[in-house]
């Protein structure tokens, strides 16, 4: 997760390890709900991207 921009951690930590709801993490956020569901969707795109490329460094070795 590392990897990702700090935007992108933020809504992935707080839906899934602080286990807010969309509403929860917008107000935290100061964002529209719909931002919030855009950023997750990008997040977890990114984060499948990242940890595929690491999967094909590691087959590679």
């Amino acid at each position: 997760m590392g990897d990702l921009a700090s935007h992108y951690r933020i809504v992935l930590t707080l839906r899934y390890f602080e286990e807010l709801s969309y509403q929860e993490i917008a107000e935290t956020m100061q964002v529209p709900v719909t931002t919030v569901q855009v950023h997750l969707y990008r997040a977890k795109k990114k984060l499948r991207e990242l940890m595929g490329k690491r999967r094909e460094l590691h087959e590679m070795y």
